[in-house]
């Protein structure tokens, strides 16, 4: 997997006697740690792509005494202010900030630091519910990014030479649209595709659209088990280089280089589901309306058989951090914790052939 180095947190070591965790400043400590930050704004919706976080990402690390449990419990001093700013690095070197308020403002914590640290880190910050909390769930929606860090344990000894990596993956599988007319298309004919519904993933008749991991042990990967349910996800627009959020699409259909090239439509960021290479079973299904001139809308319930890159055998396996099209052709004293993320793998491209209605 390709590993990005995208930004660093640091935490500064202050001086003088042992302190139990507190939520206020107390006086200089040598066996504290302290956390600081500064301003920066809310996080984007749109998926993380390319080799860094931008300017404004944030991201909620929980900080506890107690390895993979991060009950409230366990956690340090003021839960208000279990946040850090993740910025992408300057000019070849990584900007070394620290903890904050949910809005971005700075908020230094403070730790005992003869104990081992352990941090895990959630994105969005704003989308997994309440620090503290028995379990942290985030709801699908189709364009919000969901990211988790592998937890980690610091210590002021350890750390200082050999910063710790908070260790970021995919949680959901992207799908990216591309629409063309087929060669023996009118481009006279179909007019616009105008939405796209993700109705089904895997063999379930609904589709689980929560993510929920418990707090008493963050080293599992998030569930979806038992969690809420809809019929239907929307895709959203795509033009190839950023991702839009509105979902009432009305792409023209043969925008590419000529009529008949592929052109990109819509994007969505969707549960993963485990893949297998019967070529008879489809991975997910989608929904499509398009608009024919002259004509009445069509809608379209197309299977996606998902491929492998590079080749044209089927995918097996999970789809959790992949990457797939689906081309529809008509007719340190601070101690640090460097953060890297898991690039999107790309997988294969399927074509799949929309018709007229007779």
């Amino acid at each position: 997997m390709k590993k990005i180095f995208y930004s660093v947190m640091a935490l500064a070591a202050l001086a003088a006697c042992n302190k139990e965790q507190v939520s206020t400043a107390p006086e200089f400590d040598e066996n504290e740690i302290r956390l600081t930050s500064f301003n920066t704004d809310i996080s984007t919706k749109a998926p993380i792509d390319g080799e860094s976080f931008d300017g404004s990402t944030m991201v909620m690390v929980l900080a506890s005494n107690v390895e993979n449990n991060f009950k409230k419990a366990n956690l340090y001093g003021d839960l208000t202010n279990m946040y850090m700013k993740f910025n992408a690095p300057s000019g070849g070197s990584q900007e070394a900030v620290g903890f904050c308020e949910a809005n971005g403002d700075p908020s230094a914590k403070y730790y005992n630091g003869t104990n081992t640290t352990y941090l895990v880190g959630l994105f969005p910050h704003d989308k997994w519910g309440d620090v503290g909390a028995d379990s942290y769930s985030l709801t699908i929606d189709g364009q919000t990014d969901a990211m988790i860090s592998k937890p980690i344990g610091v210590t002021k000894e350890t750390n200082s030479a050999n910063p710790g990596k908070l260790e970021f993956s995919h949680l959901l599988t992207k799908l990216l649209v591309t629409a063309e007319l087929n060669d023996d298309t009118d481009p006279g004919y179909w007019s616009t595709i105008k939405k796209i519904e993700l109705i089904k993933v895997g063999s379930g008749e609904s589709i689980s659209n929560q993510l929920t991991i418990n707090a008493s042990d963050m080293s599992k990967t998030p569930s979806s088990e038992g969690s809420t349910t809809t019929t239907s996800i929307n895709f959203a627009e795509y033009n190839g280089s950023s991702y839009g959020t509105t979902t009432e699409l009305n792409k023209t259909i043969g925008t590419g280089a000529s009529n008949h090239d592929p052109a990109p439509v819509a994007y969505i960021l969707c549960p993963p589901t485990d893949a297998t290479s019967d070529s008879n079973t489809n991975e997910y299904v989608i929904k499509i309306t398009v608009g024919v001139e002259g004509g009445q809308d069509q809608v379209k319930e197309v299977g996606v058989n998902l491929k492998s890159n590079g080749d044209t055998n089927d995918y097996n396996g999970s789809t959790k951090g992949y990457a797939f099209t689906i081309n529809l052709s008509f007719s340190a004293t601070e101690i640090l914790a460097t953060a890297t993320i898991t690039d999107w793998i790309k997988g294969g491209t399927v074509t799949i052939p929309i018709t007229p209605e007779n």
